[in-house]
């Protein structure tokens, strides 16, 4: 079987002409104009290591069943990469290769706002300048355009609120009781974590779930924020954060084949196999129940 990626046919990956070099940094549609530095470095030195990539991003690609690029849009910017910030959130806007119609600068602002609640004070501290410069020149998709997302996700902040009482910041009886009723109605347990909480830290608890439950507003569907839950805990390789995340996601009503994408697109790009492997037996665990 003959594959071409944009240009290039990685089905060959010993065999490159000039032509496919130039065919694959004619593409246009990217942020930049061009791939990637670190595409353009291996394109001279060795063609067949890009060609295998590209192989491997043709098969990532292939198997889901929706893309998007918000995901490294979060683990950029957690991880401090200005430049990655800069380059997805220019993928993000209507008319490149991963976007389709576009997001919302709603839905690009509560990634990172997903991102600032996972690292406050790391990552975000660097890109906060790349974020700043790209929102001002941000495109938004056009009136009208088709929803990027599959059929069936809804921005719904209210399903993501248990119903604690954020007016006095001691966590009271009825918070505890109406916090465990929401784990145990949407993810469908509630994590170890909680219960110590709890015991010995109740008002950070509290003050922890009020970030968490008002990151999604307006932009963000409650799916794609337990989606990128699921990304950000595999790409660090957490079996226990990928458990809650792939329960939340389950409860929020994602299909079982989302989830999935959502697991194999947060191992493939960094880390590949060895990190699938940190997370295969709560993955398989939780996707075998679905």
């Amino acid at each position: 079987m003959s594959i071409t990626y944009r240009g290039m046919n990685v089905s060959e990956p010993d065999v490159t002409t000039p032509e496919e070099i130039e065919a694959f940094f004619a593409f246009d549609d990217q942020p930049t104009g061009r791939p990637l530095a670190s595409y353009a470095l291996w394109a001279d030195l060795r063609p067949d290591v890009l060609k295998r990539l590209l192989n491997y991003v043709h098969f990532i690609h292939e198997s889901e069943s929706w893309s998007c690029p918000l995901p490294y849009l979060n683990i950029y910017a957690v991880g401090g990469w200005p430049e990655g910030v800069r380059y997805i959130m220019g993928i993000c806007q209507p008319s490149t290769f991963l976007s389709g119609p576009g997001y919302s600068r709603d839905a690009v602002v509560e990634t990172l706002a997903l991102s600032f609640y996972l690292a406050p004070s790391w990552g975000t501290v660097i890109v906060a300048d790349a974020v700043r410069e790209g929102l001002a020149e941000y495109r938004e998709p056009e009136p009208g355009a088709p929803s990027p997302w599959p059929d069936g996700w809804a921005v719904a902040p209210d399903e993501l609120k248990a119903g604690l009482d954020y007016s006095t910041p001691d966590l009271t009886k009825d918070d505890v009781r109406v916090l465990r009723e929401w784990y145990l109605r949407v993810p469908g347990e509630v994590p170890k974590s909680i219960e110590l909480y709890v015991r010995y830290r109740p008002q950070l608890l509290k003050a922890e779930r009020n970030r968490w439950e008002n990151i999604v507003r307006t932009g963000l569907p409650n799916q794609m924020f337990a989606y990128l839950l699921i990304h950000h805990e595999v790409w660090r390789g957490r079996a226990a954060g990928t458990r809650e995340a792939l329960l939340l996601a389950r409860g929020l009503g994602m299909s079982k084949e989302h989830a999935t994408d959502a697991v194999w697109y947060g191992g493939s790009f960094l880390g590949g196999t060895a990190t699938i492997s940190e997370v295969a037996e709560t993955v398989e665990e939780v996707l075998d129940a679905w």
